[in-house]
């Protein structure tokens, strides 16, 4: 059965202006329902005389907002998560890919579905909205999950069961925020060198130039007829000087 969600208000998402944040959130669990439904749609049940296996229906309910700025969620059916599980058991035994692609997808569905459980049990405000995409780590566990279907190398480990697939998943959950968290400290070097490093050092090397120029043009008003490289001697000279004192 499909369920929707009522309860956030016009005035709440003008308020706080946070329409990129329903928005995505909506495209998350749009674009995680769609995986799960392609994959019901490809799987199909085994058939025979003594088989009595049953595949469900398949469809892509789209999570939207209405014009009252109302949210509507839909759960997915438990009968596609238990068919999902029964269909895992028999590929992980025959080592197929599938049964690692397949433990991916049952945690996508727990994570939509326990997602639109808490919002549907919860007051509609923007605080406990970002505060329950928060507390699951909702953001982090969707990346996780969605890339970990195209990793190849993550999927065949689960499936010859290396490790449990938890532990898999951490790992892989550690090196994609450190990935993250370096992309993130670089660009933040970038933008320190190019808005005050670059300018901070561009003052200096003008500060340092005008003075010599300075130093120069007043040993030669003093001392016109002494070589380029005495003066210079001179200089270098005088700025120890300067700095002992």
């Amino acid at each position: 059965m499909n369920h929707t969600i009522a309860g956030t208000t016009d005035l709440a998402l003008i308020k706080h202006n946070v329409e990129d944040e329903f928005t995505n959130l909506l495209f998350s669990v749009n674009e995680a329902n769609r995986k799960i439904n392609d994959y019901c749609d490809i799987i199909e049940p085994d058939e025979g005389i003594l088989m009595n296996e049953k595949k469900p229906k398949c469809n892509t309910n789209f999570s939207y907002v209405d014009s009252n700025y109302t949210i509507h969620l839909f759960k997915n059916k438990v009968a596609v998560r238990e068919f999902f599980d029964t269909k895992r058991t028999e590929y992980c035994k025959k080592e197929n890919i599938l049964c690692g692609e397949l433990t991916i997808l049952i945690k996508i569905f727990d994570l939509i579905n326990g997602l639109t459980d808490i919002v549907m049990k919860t007051s509609q405000t923007y605080e406990t909205f970002v505060f329950n995409i928060n507390v699951i780590d909702f953001k982090n566990l969707y990346y996780l999950y969605l890339s970990s279907l195209d990793n190849t190398e993550l999927l065949i480990n689960i499936t010859l069961k290396r490790q449990h697939a938890n532990v898999i998943l951490e790992r892989e959950k550690t090196r994609l925020n450190k990935l993250m968290n370096q992309a993130y400290y670089e660009r933040f070097a970038d933008n320190a060198n190019m808005y005050i490093g670059q300018p901070m050092f561009n003052s200096i090397k003008y500060i340092g130039i005008s003075v010599g120029d300075v130093i120069s043009q007043s040993i030669t008003s003093v001392i016109p007829d002494l070589s380029f490289e005495v003066k210079i001697i001179m200089l270098v000279m005088l700025l120890i000087i300067l700095k002992k004192s």
